[in-house]
């Protein structure tokens, strides 16, 4: 054999394997978190930074700045309740209310960032904190369009709720 027809053998070989190779997968349960960024006036927020921060593990994930459209997307997170921020420019917006996002699913939200200070859940707090980001939002925004479905509502949180109930029951049988 030539060295000509084992560096085409050799070439050959590499470039298939690397043509099979798989992006890695994403954990169990991860999902996708994407939409459009708009300010009060309905126009893109072009460059405004989303970050979600999972309350249960309080790991902050930030989205790519949004595009000329607004758009942004994250993916691969964690499903779980999240904290939903949005720095434009100085201004860092916080929503009130916390984000539930289903195992497996794919949430696609608008959020509308206003001028005004957030104001807690309950409306007693002058403002949201944002402990994990280390400052507090000196601006609000909303989610248009959200599916407040409560996560007991969904097939895993009804699966999550029978295997749990089925151990509790094992356990104090046995």
């Amino acid at each position: 054999m030539t060295f000509g027809a084992i560096l085409l053998i050799a070439g050959s070989t590499f470039t298939l394997a690397a043509k099979t190779a798989k992006p890695p997968k994403p954990a169990a349960g991860a999902v996708v978190i994407e939409g459009e960024i708009r300010t009060e006036d309905g126009k893109p927020a072009h460059g405004a930074v989303l970050s979600a921060v999972h309350l249960e593990s309080s790991k902050v994930f930030k989205a790519e700045p949004a595009s000329s459209s607004g758009s942004f997307r994250l993916e691969g997170v964690p499903y779980g309740y999240y904290q939903i921020t949005v720095a434009e420019g100085e201004t860092l917006h916080a929503v009130a209310v916390p984000v539930n996002v289903a195992p497996s699913s794919r949430q696609k939200v608008e959020i509308v960032l206003i001028a005004a200070r957030p104001v807690s859940e309950s409306g007693s707090d002058p403002s949201v904190d944002v402990p994990v980001l280390g400052q507090a939002a000196t601006a609000g925004a909303r989610i248009q369009g959200l599916d407040r479905k409560s996560f007991l509502k969904t097939k895993a949180g009804v699966a999550t709720l029978i295997g749990g109930s089925a151990a509790m029951l094992l356990l104090a049988t046995h």
